[in-house]
Parts: structure tokens; sequence; C-alpha cells
């Protein structure tokens, strides 16, 4: 089954904003719900668009994803055993900036061209 890369990264990228508008909440006022809440939603995101993204032969993005969360959710744990310190924010800022990147290159077509690349390495 072949996927619209354009569609579904139109789709994921929307489903990914929503994740970095509550990164932005969580950084001006950190809060352990909202950070929990960011882990989940990043295991979801990894988790619905694993297959269709694996299939479009960049599972990485998923994968990137559903690691993050699972980080994420060990950090929360922590957290609620011993309370905010300032390097626990400084990890959630540099998953933001990371996702951030991310999204800026799906909005502004680089991702797909360096995807398309990569795949012309591996067939030739």
């Amino acid at each position: 089954m072949a996927y619209d890369h354009s569609v579904l990264l139109s789709s994921f990228l929307e489903e990914l904003d929503k994740i970095l508008a509550k990164f932005e909440n969580f950084i001006v006022k950190p809060n352990i719900d909202v950070l929990s809440s960011i882990a989940n939603d990043l295991i979801r995101l990894g988790n619905d668009y694993y297959i269709a993204l694996r299939l479009m032969e960049h599972g990485v993005l998923s994968v990137s994803m559903l690691e993050a969360g699972l980080y994420m959710k060990n950090r929360v744990s922590t957290i609620i055993s011993r309370g905010f310190r300032d390097d626990d924010i400084e990890y959630v800022k540099e998953i933001y900036r990371v996702f951030s990147n991310i999204a800026e290159k799906i909005r502004s077509g680089e991702y797909v061209k360096e995807l398309n690349k990569m795949k012309l390495k591996r067939r030739s």
C-alpha cells in the first residue's frame, strides 16, 4: 500500500504541532501533569504513525517519538519522587528543540527532499 507523503506528513505535523504547543506551555509554567500528557502524546503519535511511516521507509520518525515519550515517562516518575530540578527543564527544552526542528524541516519540505535522497542511495 502506497502512502501520499505530503498528506501523511501534513497529518503527522498537525499532531506534532499540538504537542509542541504543550511543550511551550510546560516551559513557561512547569507542571508534572502537562509533562506526563506530553509523554503520552508522543507515545500515541509514534504508535499512530508507525506503520504508515515505516511503509514510507522512514519509521525512525515514529520510533523517535516513541523513544522520547518513554524516556519522558521515566523522567516524570523520577520528578514525582524527588521534585523538579533545573536539569529537568533543560531536558524538556532540548527535546522540544529537536522536535521543533523536525517540524520545521517537514513544514519547509526539506524532510521529504532528504528522505527521497536516502531512498535513492539505498536503491543504487
